[in-house]
């Protein structure tokens, strides 16, 4: 092979390998990808530029490849996390919201096997990285050495210059995707985003206006109302065939337990605010009864002085409490909601088996409630707001239900052998088995806290989805649907929801009753009693009201 056949192929080597860096794709749903058919205007423009560079101070020396060679990898880092982010969680990256929350992720991370296999995974994307640089500086170098020879720039210029004319013309007249899309626009949709989230200018107006809350709540009567935001509870579980075959049994159970109990069921989709994570969307929807689609909503929602189905309850004479096992820290956001008791994991003094990031079981946690806030016989009503933590990614380790619920407060909650069976490691290339298991592990406590409370108190049990999973236990192109069952005593509560849409029994249908925030309205509705409608003239022979006069 000649000097000039190698030069050339090296050269078009790069030229490839820089291409490659800013079109690749995911391998659908996994953290790998694949080269596809289509060219980088980018990488048209950084051959451009070197060939421009190169003609007007000859060779770029180390420092200035290095400088070409890190914005090329800025370009194809942002490239993979836009690509595998959708794959992985179902949703765009924001690097605003997700960067926000990467320290409390690390935290919770920092103990035991834990915090090494972080440590092991932040050491494994700088080593890629590391390697991505490398490899781009490499190219970088090859095609300045390339733009070096005036014939060599001249047609690299030409064909660079006309790929980017390309590019402006197909965007101008929609012609068909021929072009991958620009890394650099994402980068700037999320400067746009993260500039505008730290605005002191947001308006009020972006939250829309909240439902009326004027619903008197007589149909309660008095009745415990517990909320149950289930982990990861979507769709999915109904829409894919091998998980509902999985969880049917559970279903069955969870159904018979309320009529056993002298209960009814019912059930229907509505659509979450977000996807595969971001749960506080949901409950801040819900419980606002307003659309948070996005961080900004939420953090303007915090600042505002909205009603809340909180502090409804507490204006009705209800005790507000927010059960949260995966507190560990103080949540100043929860004076927004107006609750009067937050009980964190460090009130509900768990000292059983650790499993997993979140350490307590949500059987657990409901048991120390139903012993604790929700024992005392003379007490008032109470709104309990639970979001579970069990079902949070990655699954594992699954805790044992168990049927025994006053052994979980015991010194040994569990026996040692399903501990044992139960506090296995992650395995994050099969996430999906442990899902169902998770989910069926839910249905199994609520099932057993059904029979349990039979012929206690009376309560109406709203289980509700935050999310869809993760894009890849999910589904391709999953919707942003979560299943929600009521379960009551009453009648009228029970038939308002069916008039609005609910479905009687444990499955839902379609179409879904739509927003998470429209939930809210729907279930005030729900719990109101309206007035006694009159017959014409009737008002008028009852006289005017009466009034006290001292």
């Amino acid at each position: 092979m000649t000097a000039g056949v190698s030069h050339v192929l090296r050269l078009a080597a790069a030229l490839a390998a820089l291409n490659f860096a800013f079109t690749f794709e995911n391998v659908w749903p996994t953290l790998w990808v694949q080269p596809q058919l289509l060219v980088s205007v980018e990488a048209a423009l950084v051959v451009l530029a070197l060939a421009l560079y190169a003609r007007a101070f000859g060779a770029p020396g180390p420092r200035h490849v290095a400088i070409f060679a890190v914005a090329c990898t800025a370009l194809a880092v942002g490239r993979y996390a836009d690509v595998t982010v959708p794959a992985l969680f179902g949703r765009p990256i924001n690097l605003y919201w997700d960067g926000r929350q990467l320290p409390a992720v690390l935290s919770l991370a920092a103990d035991g096997r834990a915090a090494a296999s972080v440590a092991a995974g932040a050491g494994a994307v700088a080593a890629v990285v590391a390697l991505v640089y490398l490899g781009l500086r490499w190219t970088v170098r090859v095609i300045a050495d390339g733009a070096a020879t005036v014939r060599t720039r001249r047609g690299l210029a030409l064909a660079a210059g006309g790929l980017a004319a390309a590019f402006v013309a197909s965007e101008a007249l929609d012609a068909g995707r021929l072009f991958a899309a620009p890394v650099s626009a994402t980068y700037a949709k999320q400067a746009r985003f993260v500039a505008d989230a730290l605005s002191d200018t947001a308006a009020d107006e972006r939250l829309g206006p909240s439902p009326a809350f004027a619903s008197n709540l007589r149909r309660l009567d008095g009745a415990d109302v517990l909320v149950v935001f289930l982990e990861s509870y979507g769709a999915a579980t109904f829409d894919r065939p091998d998980y509902a075959r999985a969880l049917d049994a559970h279903r069955a159970a969870l159904a018979a337990a309320a009529r056993g109990s002298g209960r009814r069921i019912v059930s229907a989709f509505v659509r979450s605010p977000t996807f595969g994570g971001a749960s506080w969307l949901a409950h801040a929807s819900l419980l606002a009864g307003v659309d948070v689609g996005d961080a900004k909503r939420h953090d303007l929602l915090l600042t505002t002085r909205r009603p809340t189905l909180v502090r409804h309850f507490r204006d009705h004479g209800y005790d507000a409490l927010a059960l949260m096992p995966g507190l560990r820290a103080d949540w100043p956001e929860g004076a927004f909601y107006g609750f009067d008791a937050i009980l964190d994991s460090r009130a509900l003094a768990y000292t059983g088996p650790q499993f997993g990031f979140w350490r307590i079981p949500d059987q657990y946690a409901l048991a120390r409630l139903d012993a604790t806030a929700l024992h005392a016989h003379a007490r008032r009503p109470a709104f309990v707001f639970f979001p579970t933590i069990t079902s949070h990614i990655p699954f594992q380790p699954l805790p044992p239900y168990q049927p025994d619920w006053a052994r979980l407060l015991g010194d040994e909650p569990f026996d040692r052998e399903g501990v044992a069976r139960s506090t296995a490691i992650p395995d994050w290339d099969r996430l999906a088995p442990a899902y169902v298991a998770t989910i069926g592990y839910a249905y199994d406590w609520l099932t057993g806290y059904l029979r349990r409370s039979s012929a206690a108190r009376d309560y109406v049990l709203v289980v509700v989805g935050d999310h869809q999973p993760v894009g890849a236990v999910a589904g391709e192109r999953a919707p942003w649907e979560v299943p929600v069952h009521v379960i009551a005593r009453r009648a009228q509560i029970v038939d308002a929801l069916v008039a609005a849409g609910f479905r009687p029994g444990v499955a839902p249908a379609r179409p879904a009753l739509g927003a998470m925030h429209d939930l809210t309205r729907v279930l005030l509705d729900a719990f109101d009693e309206p007035p006694p409608l009159q017959l014409a003239g009737e008002s008028a022979r009852a006289g005017a009201p009466r009034v006290d006069v001292p």
